[in-house]
């Protein structure tokens, strides 16, 4: 009699465990963010308001070959042991931070109807 109990017992707390651990990764779905909402909270809200379309334009080429250049140190840093740690550590504020300035200088030149923003291609490099 006792046997049944406590197997009963066992079976309605993993029955509890189970429910428990659905209803923690249903809390948690709306808690995930994307890179590009972590990045806007990098980024000075207004920052760019009294720039003309020609400096905001000027700003983006270097913020791009930044963005690059961050993305290709956290690609070779996530190569080597611990890479994710170390890209994670080293690289990805740096990339958020650069992000969310373009992000606010787009979002900038959209509000002030300015053409778009292109990034020349670099001069003597053949794809």
């Amino acid at each position: 009699m006792w046997k049944r109990q406590i197997e009963h017992q066992a079976m309605q707390m993993k029955s509890a465990a189970a429910l428990a651990a659905v209803l923690l990764a249903a809390s948690l779905v709306g808690c995930t963010t994307t890179e590009e909402k972590l990045a806007g909270y990098y980024a000075e809200p207004g920052k760019y308001k009294f720039y003309p379309c020609a400096a905001l334009a000027i700003l983006v080429p270097p913020l791009k070959e930044r963005e690059q250049e961050l993305r290709a140190l956290m690609a070779k840093a996530e190569r080597g042991p611990g890479g994710g740690l170390v890209s994670a550590v080293a690289y990805r504020n740096d990339l958020l931070a650069t992000r969310g300035e373009l992000m606010e200088i787009e979002r900038t030149a959209a509000s002030k109807n300015c053409p778009p923003l292109r990034v020349p291609k670099p001069a003597g490099r053949r794809s």
